[in-house]
């Protein structure tokens, strides 16, 4: 087994080296794009009419299909930050029908390099915080450009939300070496993921893109979990939405003063296995089962850096990997027998060495991978807001 760097960038250094931005949408319908960009922004609080006019500031906004309906929705000042080369010239591209309206800016930097003299009403990091080497120092790095009283909008992945996608990097794990040539990877990969990828309802980005985005880039850094972020922002921010939206809150506001996140926090562990298989929607379950899923999925991520990484370990993890593949299955056994099959599936194709058999039960098995959040940040009510820079 070959060894990958990781003494490296997330994101950019594999997309720099290869001359790739691997995040691209199917736009060829951009009313029904921009319908999904529109329900999701709405999910989290943000309608056009709150975007217009106001200062947005956008991390790792990749080839910018997403931040074409961001720049529609009129904001008086747009800044793009990215360090991705081939992303910086794909964003003139994408967006060069607003680039002649004043207030947009494409900025080549890494996130905590980016300077600017104001702070924005809103700030975008949507899939690019977790898999950092430092993702909560990242998310405080990001922060820090919200106004009081602006949103803050990022994406977070647990080790159960993930789950579905790490066992699919073990499966590459079994086929070819993590340091193989991507286009290699990807003409022993295509067939193989393909198929699993036509059962993910909704999907809107290439198979070429999905597999080089999410099995053979180098994942050197962390998850992110809700309780990960929350932990972080909880002392200058205010929850505000989700999605999805698994939160339900019966609280009167007028006793609703305490601190939100060890609600919020309990409640995303108690529907752990409805993010682990996007096809259920089951009730609140116990959040302490929750707690030992993301835990066991946590551990397979880790067994999975030991893995790519190589070295005299390596072995041993794949033994790691084999016990909780079958512990997450005899956990979901009794409320999901589906996941469970399917979990075993791919459990005993890992343990045999294989992955390149067709997997009728696994090949269906999609997790909710990203949770979106919204927060507020908190501002002294005794001091009037001073509006960003919107030069």
């Amino acid at each position: 087994m070959g060894s990958v760097e990781t003494d490296e960038l997330a994101f950019v250094s594999f997309y720099n080296r290869y001359g790739i931005s691997p995040v691209s949408q199917d736009i060829s319908d951009l009313e029904s794009h921009f319908r999904r960009r529109g329900f999701l922004y709405s999910q989290l609080g943000l309608a056009p009419a709150l975007i217009a006019g106001r200062s947005v500031l956008e991390f790792g906004p990749g080839s910018g299909h997403n931040s074409l309906y961001t720049a529609s929705c009129n904001p008086a000042r747009y800044v793009l930050v990215d360090a991705n080369e081939r992303a910086i010239a794909d964003l003139h591209e994408s967006l060069a029908p607003y680039l002649t309206t004043a207030g947009i800016e494409i900025v080549t930097s890494l996130f905590w390099d980016f300077v600017d003299d104001g702070r924005f009403d809103i700030v975008l990091a949507e899939a690019c915080i977790p898999h950092q080497i430092d993702p909560v120092g990242v998310l405080s790095t990001v922060a820090r450009h919200v106004l009081p009283g602006g949103v803050l909008v990022i994406t977070c992945i647990s080790g159960v939300s993930y789950l579905s996608e790490t066992l699919r990097r073990l499966i590459r794990d079994r086929l070819i070496p993590a340091d193989a040539p991507p286009d290699r990877q990807l003409d022993l990969l295509r067939p193989v993921f393909g198929p699993h990828l036509e059962h993910l309802h909704g999907r809107s980005r290439p198979v070429d893109d999905w597999i080089l985005d999410n099995i053979v880039q180098p994942f050197p850094g962390s998850l992110m979990s809700i309780e990960d972020a929350v932990g972080a922002v909880a002392g200058e921010f205010e929850f505000v939405a989700s999605s999805p939206r698994f939160l339900t809150d019966l609280r009167w506001y007028k006793d609703a003063q305490e601190s939100f996140a060890p609600f919020l926090i309990e409640q995303s562990h108690s529907h752990a296995l409805n993010f682990m298989d996007y096809r259920l929607d089951l009730p609140a379950g116990d959040p302490a089962i929750g707690r030992e899923l993301d835990g066991a999925g946590r551990g397979l991520w880790d067994a999975m850096q030991v893995i790519e990484a190589g070295g005299p370990d390596s072995d041993s993890a794949w033994d790691v990997v084999v016990d909780l593949v079958e512990e997450v299955a005899s956990t979901v056994q009794d409320d999901s027998p589906e996941t469970a099959r399917a979990v075993r599936e791919v459990g005993w194709a890992l343990q045999v060495g294989s992955g390149d058999q067709p997997m009728p039960a696994f090949s269906r098995l999609w997790g909710r991978g990203q949770q979106y959040l919204s927060f507020a940040r908190r501002r002294n009510p005794m001091v009037p807001p001073v509006r960003g820079d919107l030069r």
